[in-house]
């Protein structure tokens, strides 16, 4: 049988299902209401509950155009509006008026997914997209758009905010904060490091405070507090018990003028003193969310439910899902709050609506259905799987419903569950998805079912029976994924009894191999099952390897994997350094966290380098499985090794670090040898002497030498002692000369021929680049722009100038490359400078130029084959022809791999091809007989590609047409051209 996954746009059944099935699901849906009280199970919570607050749930049973809530604004006539992700929605109180896009009318939205609301001191009404921004126009009721086209820096919108001078301020991606002045039409564009993320995340804001200060953050977003006097971007992330920056996912200000922030778990409070954000208190979820009510209370949602915190008396209620009371949220997922001017909170969730009145704390409410799964079995009984209470089965003939909530994390569980479940149940209490608050729990307690039972446990999902996916497999056993990271069901209709697999592994170590993102082991997110005409089983994953092989004989997966691990592409693609090997030609980019490996200029082909495992790594066995099918080269880098950077004796050293470690790479033989540890070191900086002869480093000891012949180190001392004061040391250079030359966070200094220490650059200035040229000229590049000196003088200054066409794009320069006397290229956090003879050429990104610049934000820049250039973004690898200025995307995966491993849905054509959709990069469409994997994605420039890369679902008719829902329409597949054909909402039967 086929899988068939509901989509927002549209739903696809089986062509074999009778003509009477439209008549049957309404019986169903009568059925269902009748029997919901019955097997409806509760959701119990960790903080005090008030039973008494009630909530009103509007959804798309009421008019609502999509459950998902993304954004919620009351305008100064009184109607509510919701952004959802399909469209936006006026409500009255009474009833919804939806609105849409449309390619054929220009004056519709720009696109369904909406994303942000916002409406300005003249009464505008703003809506932001993931394709461009829109204003209403309330006389004629319909839209004008605007795009990077007529003002825009960038189409996908992340969060609007009006202020009161008359400015719409708007946050987009690639990290550009916008400024339209309304009245002058006038865009004024300011450029901050974006938030990079995997996955569709709509948790963005900007807040303003009383002093007219923009705090800005969001997902993956670590803090920005922007002035609007002076035009200054300061970042104020919140952070980890260890100092390390994380996202800002709101600001909220208390009564008492206290200002809050989040990231995942921890609340954090601004301490005015020392500029940051400090851990006030923790909750039990990841935040996205908040708003102060007219009361002063702080209610805070995200994913896992809702809190309303009483502060500063600190005391907390929690409210989550009750299926058996319809007047509790509807939903643990919260992607949105907003205080209505009567003082009712609304709040956006995955499942519609709901809304709090802390004045009537009574209404009617709306019950609706979240079916997320369809499939009819091989006995024509019709399985639904919904998205928080199990899968039900409605019999045909018999029109008998049954209802099957599998649950594993509770303590309710039966001795016979128990019992075959307790490998699962083992794995649940090593990766803590089973605890307890006070100690670790023995993984031997899934062994004693009595000793469970009386045990203090805490189930980190119980929400475990979101299903996402339906699949029979040809032996008629029933396969249910889940979404909740608890694994998959499978059940045997011939016994009725159920079985759990997850994607699990001996308790790892937390440091995860660098061939992988993240956690190898802990995706246990299925959305989909195939059984292949060979027998295979596949399963699809979000995240981890994203189409996994499973053994149905042992029930257990099978190392095979598609993961795109070689080529350095988003998320894994932010190069900071390339280096030449010319012995061997081969280019080595380093991208810290992120990516080491090489491109093989011969073999035309990227390779990651993969470290070795002790013999003691606990999932080594594992670990190798999975390795034999990566696309790297394994040597002797140790596993505990993350390299930072990578520093080239000019011969055959590649000296690589971090703050901790200083080791060297044999190049002729890829063999790793240490040199220095420093475990309680937090700084660091180094560069090549003059003479070749050693390396300059900077550590918390002060400096040393490190002999590139002997491989020993000494320290240095400089008679002219330098007094950073607070000042953070981020770039050095030694040139020609001997003087040394050390960028910080707040200058330049020069250490000159007569040992003295001397500031170059006046004001506060962070230094991030220093640069040589063959005529001993220093170019600096500091967050003021680009200086050029000569013997030690300044002799020029490029500032930005980020709206006009003489000064340089952006507020960063993060390398510089001269590769002759008289080019200089910048990278820039805004675009590519090419700069000649003190004339300035800018190359950006244009999403209709399939040749243009694949992403602002340039990292780094070096020499390439064919006299090209290597061009590293935020985004990935490109090369760039300066002769015909064309830029050739390098981060393409081969045909050996997964565009991503963020995969939605899973079918097989006619001729036995599996086509497997993503959540981020178009359909990967694997032939079983070539191993080899054809890539298609959405192109702005082309119109028979897909309409959009979030790929929903994907169809195979009996006649062998391929159906492909997005989140921006329908397409079919044109076999013979390989192209797609875009429809709108006109679609009808013969089109079929």
């Amino acid at each position: 049988m086929y899988p068939v996954k509901n989509s927002p746009e549209f739903f696809i059944f089986q062509s074999d299902i009778r003509q009477a099935f439209r008549y049957w699901i309404r019986i169903f849906l009568l059925s269902l209401c009748t029997f919901i009280d019955v097997y409806a199970q509760n959701i119990t919570t960790t903080f005090s509950t008030a039973n008494s607050i009630c909530f009103t749930h509007l959804s798309t049973q009421d008019g609502l155009a999509n459950d998902k809530v993304l954004s919620i604004l009351q305008d100064q006539y009184g109607f509510m509006w919701f952004a959802t992700e399909n469209g936006l929605s006026r409500f009255d109180g009474i009833n919804f008026v939806n609105y849409n896009h449309s390619e054929k009318n220009t004056n519709s939205l720009s696109s369904n997914i909406v994303t942000a609301l916002s409406e300005d001191v003249y009464g505008n009404l703003w809506v932001g997209t993931q394709n461009g921004l829109n204003r209403y126009d309330r006389a004629q009721n319909n839209f004008h758009r605007y795009t990077t086209r007529n003002g825009l820096k960038n189409n996908s919108i992340k969060a609007l905010h009006s202020d009161t001078q008359g400015s719409l301020w708007i946050e987009t991606a690639q990290g550009y904060l916008t400024q339209y002045r309304i009245q002058e039409n006038q865009w004024i564009h300011f450029k901050h490091n974006p938030g990079v993320s995997e996955g569709k995340h709509y948790y963005w804001q900007i807040y303003e405070d009383s002093l007219q200060n923009l705090w800005i953050g969001g997902r993956t977003l670590q803090g920005i507090l922007f002035s609007k006097k002076s035009s200054q971007i300061t970042p104020v992330p919140t952070c980890s018990e260890k100092g390390m920056p994380l996202e800002s996912a709101f600001f909220v200000r208390a009564k008492d003028g206290a200002l809050f922030s989040s990231s995942f778990g921890s609340i954090q409070k601004y301490d005015t003193q020392q500029h940051k954000f400090v851990h006030y208190r923790s909750i039990p979820f990841e935040a996205t969310c908040a708003i102060t009510d007219i009361e002063g209370n702080i209610w805070i949602g995200g994913y896992g439910g809702l809190v309303k915190w009483n502060y500063p008396q600190d005391y907390i209620e929690q409210f989550t899902p009750d299926s058996n009371n319809p007047n509790h949220i509807s939903s643990n997922q919260i992607l949105c709050l907003y205080s209505s001017h009567d003082g009712c909170i609304w709040i956006g969730t995955e499942y519609g609506v709901n809304m709090y009145s802390p004045r009537l704390n009574q209404f009617q409410t709306y019950q609706g259905y979240n079916v997320s799964a369809l499939m009819e079995d091989t006995d024509q009984q019709l399985w639904v799987g919904t998205e928080n209470d199990g899968s039900y089965v409605f019999n045909w003939e018999k029109q008998s419903l049954t209802h099957f909530n599998y649950r594993l994390m509770t303590k309710e569980i039966d001795y016979l569950t128990f019992q075959r479940e307790k490998e699962v149940l083992r794995q649940y209490i090593r990766h803590e998805a089973i605890y307890n608050d006070q100690y670790t729990l023995s993984e031997n307690l899934a062994d004693n079912y009595t000793a469970y039972k009386n045990t203090d446990l805490r189930f980190r999902y119980p929400d475990e029976n979101h299903v996402t996916a339906l699949y029979q497999d040809k032996a008629g056993m029933i396969y249910v994924g889940l979404w909740n990271h608890v694994g998959f069901n499978v059940y045997n209709p011939q016994n009725g009894l159920w079985k759990r697999y997850a994607l699990w592994s001996k308790k790892p170590d937390y440091h995860y191999p660098r061939l992988w993102l993240g956690n190898p082991f802990g995706a246990n997110w299925y959305n989909g099952f195939l059984e292949d005409r060979k027998g295979r089983f596949w399963c699809i994953t979000w995240e981890c390897f994203g189409l996994n092989l499973f053994n149905r004989k042992t029930g257990k997966f099978e190392s095979k994997h598609y993961f795109p691990n070689n080529v350095p592409c988003f998320p894994q693609g932010k190069i900071e350094q390339i280096f030449y090997d010319v012995p061997r030609d081969r280019y080595i980019f380093n991208g810290k966290s992120t990516y080491f490996g090489y491109y093989d200029n011969k073999d035309k082909r990227f390779y990651k380098f993969g470290e070795s495992f002790p013999n003691n790594y606990p999932n080594l066995d594992i670990v190798k499985g999975y390795y034999q099918y990566s696309k790297a080269k394994i040597f002797s880098l140790p596993n505990d090794f993350g390299c930072d950077y990578i520093l080239s004796d000019g011969n055959n050293k590649l000296y690589i670090a971090n703050v901790h470690k200083i080791m060297y790479m044999d190049l002729t033989d890829n063999t790793v040898h240490p040199i220095l540890s420093m475990p309680e070191n937090t700084s660091f900086a180094w560069t090549l002497s003059a003479d070749r002869q050693s390396i300059i480093v900077y550590c918390d000891k002060g400096f040393i030498a490190v002999d590139t012949q002997k491989n020993t180190c000494t320290p240095l001392t400089f008679p002219d002692k330098l007094k950073l004061e607070e000042e953070n040391i981020q770039i050095m250079l030694q040139p020609h000369n001997g003087e040394l030359w050390i960028g910080t966070s707040k200058t330049l200094w020069k250490l000159n021929q007569q040992n003295k220490w001397v500031k170059l650059l006046p004001g506060i200035q962070s230094v991030g680049v220093i640069r040589q040229k063959e005529n001993g000229n220093i170019y600096v590049g500091s967050n003021k722009g680009l200086y050029i000196f000569n013997q030690g003088e300044e002799i020029k200054h490029i500032p930005f100038q980020i709206n006009a066409t003489k000064g340089l794009p952006g507020t960063e320069i993060r390398d510089i490359y001269m590769p002759d006397s008289q080019t200089c290229w910048i990278a820039t956090n805004d675009g590519l400078v090419q700069l000649t003879n003190d004339k300035i050429k800018i190359f950006t990104h244009d999403d209709y130029n399939p040749h243009s610049l694949i992403d602002n934000n340039v990292c780094t820049i070096a020499q390439g084959p064919d006299q090209k250039l290597w061009i590293a973004t935020f985004q990935g690898l490109c090369l760039f022809n300066p002769s015909n200025e064309i830029f050739t995307d390098m981060t393409q995966p081969g045909n050996d791999c997964l565009t991503s491993r963020l995969t939605s849905c899973i079918t097989e054509d006619l001729q036995g091809n599996i086509w497997i959709g993503t959540t981020e990069k178009g359909i990967n469409v694997l032939s079983i007989e070539a191993d080899t994997i054809a890539h298609y994605y959405h192109q702005p420039w082309n119109k028979n590609s897909l309409p959009d890369n979030y790929v929903e679902c994907i169809f195979c008719c009996h006649n062998g047409n391929i159906w492909v829902g997005t989140h921006q329409g329908l397409a079919k597949f044109d076999k013979e051209h390989k192209q797609f054909q875009r429809f709108d909402s006109t679609l009808n039967s013969a089109t079929l």
